[in-house]
């Protein structure tokens, strides 16, 4: 019977862990390791060895790892990055301790790697997945370099959620399914959770592998981005529905509050180009523990507001959503919620109909409508009292604008500037400052593996200055700039 010969030496910073292989032992054949994590790992494993790339990354994050072992070897490490480790039972015990974020050698070098007798690299452990989307900056690096981006790549093999400080990354999430709407929820405090208070938020569909914003469930995170929420169904008045991946914020009062587009038979006759199927409504709820406090509805508010809706309505888009071409009228296709704490109002904006709508604080009361023909525009967002900004798309034009309004004297007044790229469904435009723009996201309105790009827009005409690339990407919905009160 064969024995095997066990021992595990600490010194310093070095850990040489093993078992002895008899001379006359087959190779050893790592096929049947078995992983186990604290955090979600992806494996790699074969006849020749193991690695294990981390799916999931938080500031100062431990990470314990088990690896069962069947194979006969000598194995040795010296990585300064372990805690500790141990071997008990076939099984080697790592334990890891993060910095506060991760730099893009993370993806190449190995946290680890466990070497046999011969010198054979058998066991790495990697703290990014190997098709994670490095960035980096070209052009002014200073003008971006201080930055934070908030952002939702898709790659070949699933969707990232991913914060960061610059170019180095303070968080991200790798999911098989689509991730969107990754934003700060940073409209109104959100009321503290059992888990914690919630900050950040983005959206996990629930279909694999479909690229549309529903439906989903969205993740609540905390400052430290632990997940200590989530909002999923909720009954509108005329179904139970799950939320879309568009946008959230928080109402004044601390509850999340979320889009959704239930599919509605109604009469539309009152128009003068009625509806011949099923619409896609918009709705806007105010969820606690899975309960409406209040909601808005647009079909609602235009069916009891017949002769302010009529026209507006008449004029708008009304084919399916191009990501369900067999779906119901896209009537409304609300893409961004925003609370402004500074007017106590909601600020929503309707793709299909060109809009933007004021609602009031209990979402009953449609205050204002500020219409752009034909501008399909995301991203609407309260700067002030008295300005609002979005990011127009004029998709069926040659060039996108941004678009900024402002009120005086109880008139809101539209400026535009006109983009030197075409934005055609997504992405989002906010202001630095008064002379910088940031353009992201944008559904690969950029050229390959650009996330987004600053413009000085000082003389009304943008000027390119900085571009935020990634290694490699699908395309990402959004790029937030995210700015931490």
């Amino acid at each position: 019977m064969r024995t095997k010969k066990i021992f595990v030496v600490f010194a310093s910073a070095l850990a040489l862990v093993g078992y002895f292989e008899p001379a006359d032992a087959a190779t050893p054949d790592y096929s049947k390791s078995v992983v186990v994590a604290s955090e979600n790992v992806a494996t790699d494993i074969t006849h020749s060895g193991i690695k294990v790339y981390l799916d999931t990354f938080r500031p100062n994050m431990d990470l314990y790892l088990n690896v069962g072992l069947d194979v006969n070897a000598t194995l040795s490490t010296t990585d300064k990055t372990v805690v500790s480790v141990n071997y008990t039972n076939g099984t080697l015990q790592y334990h890891f301790r993060f910095g506060p974020y991760l730099t893009s050698a993370a993806k190449t070098n190995a946290l680890a790697t466990i070497k046999d007798s011969s010198g054979v690299t058998r066991i790495q452990i990697f703290g990014m997945p190997s098709d994670f989307p490095i960035l980096s900056i070209s052009g002014n690096n200073k003008a971006l370099a201080g930055e934070s981006f908030l952002a939702s790549p898709t790659t070949t093999e699933g969707s990232y959620a991913i914060a960061t400080k610059g170019v180095n990354t303070l968080f991200f999430n790798k999911s098989p399914r689509f991730i969107v709407g990754f934003r700060e929820l940073n409209d109104s405090t959100a009321t503290a959770l059992p888990s914690g208070t919630p900050r950040y938020a983005y959206l996990e569909q629930v279909q694999l592998n479909h690229e549309s914003l529903a439906p989903g469930i969205w993740k609540l995170l905390d400052s430290s981005f632990q997940i200590v929420g989530r909002v999923d169904t909720f009954a509108t008045e005329s179904q139970v529905v799950e939320p879309d991946g568009h946008d959230i914020t928080v109402a004044p009062d601390g509850n999340p509050i979320v889009l959704a587009t239930p599919s509605r038979t109604v009469d539309s006759s009152w128009l003068t180009k009625p509806y011949t199927g099923a619409i896609a409504d918009c709705v806007v709820a105010e969820v606690n523990n899975g309960k409406v406090v209040h909601q808005f509805s647009l079909w609602d508010w235009a069916n009891t507001h017949q002769s302010e809706a009529k026209t507006l309505l008449d004029n708008g888009l009304r084919d399916a959503d191009p990501a369900q071409p067999n779906g119901p009228a896209d009537i409304c296709h609300a893409n961004s919620i925003q609370y402004n704490a500074a007017t106590n109002e909601y600020l929503l904006s309707s793709r299909s109909l060109s809009s933007l709508f004021i609602l009031d604080s209990t979402l009953t009361t449609v205050k204002q409508v500020l219409t752009s023909p034909g501008s399909m525009q995301h991203f609407a967002r309260f700067n002030s009292a008295t300005e609002i900004t979005d990011l127009g798309n004029y998709t069926n034009e040659k060039f996108s604008r941004f678009q900024k309004w402002t009120l005086s004297d109880n008139k809101w007044t539209l400026a535009e500037i006109t983009l030197p790229i075409h934005v055609l469904y997504c992405g989002n435009a906010q202001l630095i400052d008064p002379t910088h723009l940031w353009v992201g996201g944008g559904c690969q309105a950029f050229e390959k593996n650009v996330l987004g790009v600053l413009y000085d827009v000082s003389t009304g005409t943008p000027k390119e200055l900085s571009r935020l690339v990634v290694s490699s990407m699908g395309y990402s919905y959004r790029a937030d700039l995210d700015h931490p009160n």
